[in-house]
């Protein structure tokens, strides 16, 4: 028996449940700031579920504070002006 996660519609997960996915969630501590499909935000922290998905970002949105999901294929590192890098 399989069971068919859906974590993004694009890709769903098929697993075996004698080897079920291990997930791990970490927070970012440092500052950085990244563009999103919904305008620039400041990621929180991520969500690994293993290697047959890509990591979830869920990031904090600076123009109004909602905090969404994203695949990790949807967002980019955005150049920090003050220090000139990122």
């Amino acid at each position: 028996m399989y069971i068919c996660l859906v974590i993004n519609p694009k890709h769903p997960l098929v697993i075996n449940p004698k080897y079920p996915p291990m997930t791990s969630i970490h927070e970012i501590q440092q500052v950085m700031y990244v563009t999103t499909p919904h305008g620039d935000g400041v990621p929180l922290f991520t969500i690994d579920y293993g290697p047959q998905v890509n990591t979830i970002w869920v990031v904090a949105n600076c123009d109004d504070g909602s905090i969404r999901h994203y695949d990790s294929n949807d967002i980019a590192l955005t150049k920090n002006n003050t220090l000139k890098n990122n």
